[in-house]
């Protein structure tokens, strides 16, 4: 999949070091419908990358994750889609690839 199916966006200028992300609220899912903003977010300042549980369901297919990344101690989303199981271990290990892709850039 790619970034934008996964509801990923960096910065446009192909170098992927800022990353679009909304301020996590806890006990909500993430939307912008509440006043909360997108804002760009350094890649190399993100130190943990998880998908959380957003839908449970006995159903293993029906479950829903939540992407938030952490950095300097504060929560973000990097997409607003509620992914599936599938989706959320590709949009971890996109993110983590990422991370690593910018400190290799920053080293230069």
């Amino acid at each position: 999949m790619s970034l934008s199916e996964l509801g990923i966006y960096t910065n446009p200028d192909g170098k992927e070091l800022w990353l679009n992300v909304l301020p996590k609220t806890e006990g909500k899912h993430s939307t912008t419908e509440d006043g909360q903003r997108m804002r760009w977010l350094r890649i190399d300042t993100i130190t943990e990358v998880m998908a959380e549980l957003a839908i449970d369901n006995e159903a293993i297919d029906k479950r829903r994750y939540m992407m938030t990344v952490i950095a300097d101690g504060n929560a973000f989303h990097p997409t607003l889609k509620l992914l599936d199981g599938n989706e959320a271990g590709m949009a971890e290990f996109t993110l983590i690839d990422m991370i690593a892709q910018a400190f290799k850039l920053l080293k230069r």
